[in-house]
């Protein structure tokens, strides 16, 4: 029995539980918000700054974290994140300045999470070939999957034990699990015929005999850059309300930890639409992918404008999960389609830092704006707004001229 199984499936686990674990709890942010502002007594712009460019640096990361793994293999980029990650949130107990929260945030938290999304997408695109588009949806699930548990169980934690103890679990709940895990990473198959999924179905996609682009000569095309400007916009609007979602709804009269729950709800919905995605990938083209997923983000970013009790924004985070969700599968799927396999790690770190460009102006803008108007509502306007100048630019996507 043993004889016949595919070390591709171990592969998927394994890469399921780390963003599960790495990512569930990095996204905690929005959680801690209220405890960290009324540590410091700091406004929202200056708590909402931290994280802001820890998100930039975790895509700047995200682009070197990828070349490596591209070179060295994954395990080694994700055991070094994954310490990196749990040593942060252990730090974080001990801060007493808001200077040491961007500090921890910009560095150690950045870098753990910054190569843990490249390293693990890269190798189990590598080890499946025609269910290559749900195996990366059931791995990128394990984001969603992460929310839906990290979310009331840090609400729980502060709320027991206060914020700085919370921090000190989930720092060794990070250890615990991800540096393990990450040992059962294998670089990719020996042979292609040993991929898994190499002998099911073949894609329904076909490319035409090519060769893979470089990256020298992939940065060169418009799709490229268009591409680049889609994520960048993206960005913007889902960092912006996955941060202020929750203190949004507590502004509105709603408890912590019903607040908490909207997470809860965005990475319930995030799960299906990574798999539906992932599924679409192995069948259509991802230019109707990203049409959907740009489509689910203006929607809920225009309903967030009138939602005003708890019911509302649970809708506004199935819409928006959904998207969410679709987002981080479809970026392996588009590098792979217009651009090939040969240097899917940094050009898929390069989508992630184009997110983060965005997911770093995007909540730190928001908090500003809401500081000075004392309202959320024109910040969540520009964040509709750049969704739908991400759409319209969708609509103009065609694939790059490949190389014969």
């Amino acid at each position: 029995m043993l004889k016949h199984f595919n070390y591709g499936y171990a592969v998927v686990a394994a890469s399921t539980v780390i963003l599960m674990v790495g990512y569930g709890t990095y996204y905690s942010y929005s959680i801690f918000f209220d405890s960290l502002a009324a540590e410091f007594t700091s406004t929202k712009g200056v708590v909402s700054g931290a994280f802001s460019i820890a998100v930039l640096v975790s895509g700047l990361v995200s682009i070197i974290a990828g070349r490596v793994s591209d070179r060295l293999g994954p395990k080694a980029v994700s055991t070094f994140c994954g310490a990196a990650l749990g040593l942060g949130f252990l730090l974080m107990s001990l801060v007493n300045s808001i200077w040491q929260v961007y500090l921890l945030y910009a560095l150690l938290l950045a870098i753990g999470a910054g190569g843990l999304f490249p390293a693990a997408l890269s190798m189990v695109a590598r080890w499946f070939t025609g269910t290559r588009g749900m195996m990366i949806g059931i791995v990128t699930a394990g984001l969603g999957v992460g929310s839906i548990i990290f979310s009331p169980l840090i609400s729980h934690f502060i709320s027991t034990y206060e914020w700085r103890k919370a921090y000190i679990i989930i720092g060794v709940i990070v250890l615990g699990i991800i540096l393990p895990v990450s040992q059962i990473y294998k670089r990719e198959p020996d042979t292609a015929g040993q991929a898994a999924g190499s002998k099911q179905t073949t894609p329904r996609i076909t490319q035409p005999p090519s060769r893979d682009f470089t990256y020298r000569q992939a940065i060169r095309t418009r799709q490229f850059w268009m591409l680049v400007v889609i994520y960048l916009l993206s960005g913007y609007g889902q960092f912006s309300l996955t941060v202020h979602i929750v203190p949004y709804a507590t502004e509105l009269g709603i408890s912590p930890i019903s607040a908490a729950s909207i997470l809860s709800v965005i990475g319930a919905s995030s799960i299906f639409g990574r798999l539906i995605i992932g599924a679409a990938g192995d069948r259509i083209r991802v230019k109707p992918i990203l049409i959907v997923i740009m489509t689910a983000l203006l929607i809920s970013l225009v309903w967030l404008e009138f939602a005003r009790n708890l019911w509302a924004l649970i809708g506004v985070g199935i819409i928006f999960g959904l998207g969410y969700g679709g987002s981080s599968t479809s970026q392996s799927l588009v590098a792979v389609e217009m651009f090939g396999l040969s240097t899917l790690g940094v050009m898929l770190g390069n989508f992630i830092f184009s997110i983060c460009i965005g997911g770093s102006a995007g909540p730190v803008l928001t908090g500003v704006l809401y500081d000075v108007s004392g309202s959320y509502q024109l910040a969540f306007l520009i964040s509709a707004i750049t969704a739908l100048a991400g759409l319209i630019i969708v609509f103009w996507l065609t694939p790059p001229k490949r190389r014969t």
